[in-house]
């Protein structure tokens, strides 16, 4: 018994042309790579030494740009951080009814006022005192 053999689909004029485009588009390419390896092994040292340090050269262009970018970008991080954690350092403070940094130091400095008074006071005190008992 022969085996049945199947049929081939007929290709379509349409996966033709692809077919067709991309076969171009490959030799094409093909063309482009043979003619860069070309002109990459017949350049001179200088010329490749030179590349080489255009190369570096833009390569850490590209790196110092990349490290303020990342630098800005933390900076600006860290600013929104402190910011949000003002605002709810402020919301638990109030709700707690805490004395806030600012209250704190008003006070002091109305403690320190008060305290500079009192001494005063005392040397007057003593003055009277001294002049009472004379």
């Amino acid at each position: 018994m022969a085996k049945k053999q199947k049929k081939k689909a007929p290709a379509t004029p349409m996966l033709r042309g692809a077919l067709t485009s991309i076969q171009r588009e490959g030799k094409r390419l093909a063309g482009r790579v043979e003619r860069d390896v070309r002109r990459l092994v017949h350049r001179t040292q200088v010329q490749l030494t030179s590349d080489a340090k255009t190369l570096r050269r833009e390569v850490s262009q590209r790196v110092l740009r990349v490290t303020r970018d990342l630098d800005g970008r933390a900076s600006a991080a860290r600013r929104e951080l402190e910011r949000r954690l003002e605002a709810l350092e402020s919301a638990v403070r109030s709700r707690l009814g805490v004395a806030g940094s600012d209250d704190v130091a008003s006070l002091t400095e109305q403690l320190a006022a008060i305290g500079r008074r009192l001494d005063s006071l005392e040397q007057r005190l003593g003055t009277l005192r001294e002049s009472v008992r004379d």
